[in-house]
């Protein structure tokens, strides 16, 4: 959670650094692809720093990482690629949309913003509803995130 903002914790603990790894405990090389990729990770564990999944406590930085790295061997983009790493920033961290748009550029926070649920519709369906047809509006590389992050 990204100090000063009011919305409701979901995560607890601390994270650690095995989302630094791969699959095999080796780093994870795509990182080093170029330099909007490291910045998105550092980005985003930062932003995730001490939360944990509620499913099973696990640091909830490994969950972008995983979406990440799925979206780069399917062969999207650095942008796309980056905007997985960071497509729950918004929904879980408190970071502003506009922080993204400068550290990151149009197109990835763009991504990322259709990837946020839109929080002003209490319904669960309608909610979820409106959110794939967000995805749908946003194109191609936004629906690709989005059976990435159902894991």
């Amino acid at each position: 959670m990204i100090e000063g903002t009011d919305a409701a914790p979901r995560f607890r603990g601390r994270a650690s650094g095995a989302a630094k790894r791969a699959d095999d405990g080796s780093p994870n090389l795509f990182l080093s692809r170029s330099p909007m990729l490291r910045n998105a990770y550092d980005f985003a564990t930062d932003a995730h720093a001490g939360q944990r999944q509620e499913s099973d406590d696990t640091p909830y930085i490994e969950h972008p990482v995983a979406v990440a790295r799925l979206l780069q061997r399917a062969g999207f983009g650095d942008e796309v690629v980056a905007a997985g790493l960071l497509h729950d920033t918004v929904e879980h961290a408190g970071v502003e949309l506009d922080d993204l748009t400068r550290r990151f550029g149009r197109r990835v926070a763009n991504l990322v913003s259709a990837m946020t649920e839109p929080v002003r519709l209490p319904d669960f369906q309608v909610r979820k509803a409106a959110h794939r047809a967000q995805i749908a509006r946003t194109g191609r590389d936004a629906a690709a995130v989005l059976p990435q992050t159902r894991s």
